[in-house]
């Protein structure tokens, strides 16, 4: 029992510090939510954040304009993460990369 109140208090916390970070995206404050999807990646844990964190990621990069990282990064959880839902996704803000390269 004790096994899963861990289990779940983890997974609230990386459900919060993914919300943080989206509020941080969504307020333009990109260099900050790059600092958390960083960290949430870098945890290695794999948890419900874990493949929309390496799309938000690429998202943040190309929204710095750090073109070539964004698209490193989201090929990387294309390959990483075939099946997600997100692949799509990640594909179309690939393209934008290559489009704003340009």
């Amino acid at each position: 029992m004790l096994f899963c109140v861990i289990v779940n208090a983890q997974n609230d916390d990386a459900v919060l510090e993914f919300n943080i970070g989206l509020n941080l995206f969504d307020a333009q404050n990109y260099n900050d939510a790059l600092q958390i999807f960083n960290k949430i990646l870098e945890n290695g844990e794999l948890n419900s954040r874990t493949t929309v964190a390496y799309l938000f990621k690429g998202k943040t990069l190309l929204k710095l304009n750090r073109l070539d990282e964004a698209v490193q990064t989201l090929n990387q959880f294309i390959n990483s993460y075939p099946n997600s839902i997100y692949c799509d996704e990640a594909r179309i803000v690939v393209t934008k990369c290559y489009k704003d390269e340009g």
